[in-house]
C-alpha cells in the first residue's frame, strides 16, 4: 500500500469510528466524561448506526454507505486518476450530505416547511451534532482533500512554499554567519 492509500485508510477508519462508536448527537454533559458510555446505545448517546436502526433516523445511513464506497478506493489496481476522482466525489458528497441533512432536520422535525410538504412528517428529530458527526465530517473533508492532492492541484502551492522557505532559510543563514557581520 502506498502512502496516499494509508492516508485514505486512516481517514476511513476515523469516519467509521465516528459512525459506528461515538455519540452522533451533542451530549448534555461532556463527551470527555464516561457517563455516556454507561448507556452507549441510549437515544441521547448512540452512534449513527444505532440512531438509524433503533431510533428511526434513516437519513444517517447514506453517510455510512459513502464511507463504505470510500473503502473501494483502497483497491491497489485502481488508476491514480480514478482513485483521486473517487476520493473527491466521496468526500465532497459525504460532507455536503452531512451538512444538508444537519440543516434540513432540526429539533422539531423539518427545518423548512416545504420539506415537510414534499416528504411528509418525520418520525425522528435531531439535535446538535456530536463527536461522531465531527469525526465523520472531518473524514469526508480530508478524503476530498486527499483526492485533490492526488490529482496534483496542490503541487504549485507545495513548490512555492518550498521556494519561500528556502529563501527565508538562506537569507537567515547569510545574516547570521560570522563572515557577513562587520
Amino acid at each position: 500500500m502506498r502512502t496516499r492509500q494509508h492516508a485514505l485508510l486512516a481517514w476511513l477508519v476515523v469516519g467509521a469510528a465516528g459512525f459506528l462508536f461515538l455519540p452522533w448527537y451533542a451530549l448534555q454533559d461532556s463527551v470527555l466524561g464516561i457517563a455516556w458510555m454507561r448507556d452507549w446505545a441510549g437515544s441521547d448517546n448512540a452512534p449513527a448506526i444505532v440512531q438509524s436502526f433503533r431510533y428511526g433516523r434513516p437519513w444517517l445511513l447514506p453517510l455510512g454507505a459513502l464511507l463504505l464506497a470510500g473503502s473501494v478506493l483502497l483497491a491497489p489496481a485502481l488508476d491514480r486518476r480514478v482513485r483521486a476522482n473517487g476520493m473527491i466525489a466521496v468526500g465532497a458528497a459525504g460532507f455536503v450530505f452531512l451538512l444538508a441533512q444537519g440543516f434540513a432536520i432540526g429539533a422539531t422535525g423539518w427545518s423548512f416547511d416545504f420539506l415537510g410538504a414534499w416528504f411528509g412528517a418525520l418520525a425522528g428529530k435531531q439535535y446538535g451534532m456530536g463527536l461522531g458527526a465531527c469525526f465523520v465530517a472531518s473524514a469526508f473533508a480530508m478524503i476530498a482533500s486527499l483526492g485533490i492532492a492526488e490529482r496534483g492541484y496542490l503541487r504549485a502551492m507545495r513548490s512555492s512554499r518550498a521556494r519561500s522557505s528556502r529563501s527565508v532559510c538562506s537569507s537567515a543563514c547569510s545574516r547570521s554567519s560570522p563572515s557577513s557581520r562587520s
